[in-house]
């Protein structure tokens, strides 16, 4: 079950005002600008509710276009779900919904797991607390 919230571009340095709160993030690429093709600094937030039962909403905002991906892992770094892969997005606010389910339909076991967001070269992981 996913879904796609989209609002309008938005200032970066009003964006990240908003977000100070909510951000919980863990850089986990390498970062290089420059050239033809600069980096592309997004905004991602902590999921809400967290923990959660039986969805989840991950959020991000992109300053310009950009392809996203983003995959869902539990504990022991096996992938359980991939939520986005490589799919372009427009600038501005997003959401994806995770319902707990793996790659097969099958509701996950409670516990922690982990997200990874990908937009451009950057790379972030989030933590999940899904309770059943």
């Amino acid at each position: 079950d996913l879904e796609d919230g989209s609002a309008g571009g938005n200032d970066a340095a009003r964006v990240e005002a908003d977000w100070v709160q909510g951000v919980v993030l863990y850089p986990t690429g390498v970062h290089e600008g420059g050239g033809e093709n600069p980096v592309v600094v997004a905004l991602l937030g902590a999921n809400h509710p967290n923990p959660f039962n039986p969805r989840t909403t991950i959020s991000f905002d992109l300053p310009r276009a950009t392809e996203v991906s983003l995959a869902v892992y539990d504990l022991q770094g096996r992938l359980v779900r991939v939520l986005l892969e490589s799919t372009r997005f427009t600038a501005g606010s997003h959401q994806r919904i995770w319902d707990g389910r793996d790659g097969h339909g099958q509701t996950a076991a409670s516990g922690i797991y982990f997200y990874q967001f990908t937009a451009g070269r950057e790379s972030w992981a989030g933590k999940l607390t899904m309770l059943n």
